[in-house]
Formats: C-alpha cells, structure tokens, sequence
C-alpha cells in the first residue's frame, strides 16, 4: 500500500511540475511579443 502512495505522490509531483512548466513557456511567449 505504501507503494501505491508513493506513486500516486510522485504523479501529483510530475503534473504540477510540467504545469509549472507549460506556464513558464506562456509566460515567455507573451513575453515575445
């Protein structure tokens, strides 16, 4: 079961990441124009 927690964790870890990140790349872009 703790298995399952950690994974679920480090998921939760990654999508918050590439969210972070898609919005770093928005930012920048509006930033270009």
């Amino acid at each position: 079961q703790e298995a399952i927690v950690a994974k679920v964790a480090s998921n939760v870890a990654i999508i918050s990441l590439t969210d972070s990140l898609r919005i770093s790349l928005k930012n920048i872009e509006l930033n270009k124009l």
